[in-house]
């Protein structure tokens, strides 16, 4: 038999009490529920306790999860200078964020192990597919802030795979035909450098017999003057 998980918890705060000792009208006062409906989570617990205890360890982990969650966005919002006056050192703050790191850092580490027991009991209660949906609701109700969870997949679903990589899908490449090769181009040649024209007047400024010589030969002259003996 599947029992809702608020209802879960509830038969386990009237148990818990109904052995205390407490009165059932006192139970049924204290959680804010009717006096009919304590008798119906005690008779819902003697023909179906392993039911009822069984998933307690699941609940707990969730709660757990919860919790490890909302600790490590407090102190990852801590603000140290608000926390230790305007007068705190640059060594102060920086052994501050030493130790506020140390601790973000633990309860990822302790966050991390959770899930992994969280997908370890989901594992090993395949037979029941929607054993965590309503606590995936209740997690979303106290925590507004938690990103929207989709109702269709539930945590135990082979589909969830916490150390699956995820690959974005590749873009359909166009298909360009080759393109033609180019016919090779002629050197420029050397002598027709706009940039050559200064060095050119002043060569023939410098050797007379140089004076109306085509460009190649004045630079082959000056060629020769700079080579090494």
């Amino acid at each position: 038999m599947h029992i809702p998980p608020k209802r879960r918890r509830r038969c386990l705060k009237v148990h818990h009490l109904s052995m205390a000792g407490v009165a059932q009208r006192k139970i049924a006062k204290q959680l804010g529920v009717s006096h009919a409906t304590v008798r119906s989570d005690l008779r819902l617990i003697e023909a179906h306790w392993s039911d009822i205890a069984t998933p307690a360890a699941d609940d707990l982990l969730l709660e757990q999860l919860q919790l490890l969650r909302e600790q490590t966005a407090r102190i990852a919002r801590t603000d140290l200078m608000e926390a230790f006056g305007s007068h705190i050192t640059v060594a102060e703050y920086i052994k501050a964020c030493d130790a506020r790191d140390a601790k973000v850092l633990a309860f990822i580490r302790e966050t991390r192990r959770t899930i992994d027991a969280v997908h370890r009991r989901a594992a090993e209660r395949e037979a029941q597919p929607d054993l965590y949906q309503g606590d995936v609701e209740s997690l979303q109700e106290t925590d507004e802030t938690a990103p929207k969870l989709d109702k269709t997949v539930h945590p135990n679903s082979a589909s969830l795979q916490p150390e699956q990589e995820i690959v974005a899908p590749e873009s359909p490449r166009e298909k360009f035909p080759p393109k033609a090769a180019q016919p090779a181009q002629p050197a420029p040649d050397p002598s027709t450098d706009p940039l050559l024209d200064p060095i050119l007047e002043e060569a023939v400024t410098l050797f007379p017999h140089l004076k109306g010589q085509p460009p190649d030969q004045i630079l082959t002259f000056l060629d020769q003057l700079t080579e090494p003996t």
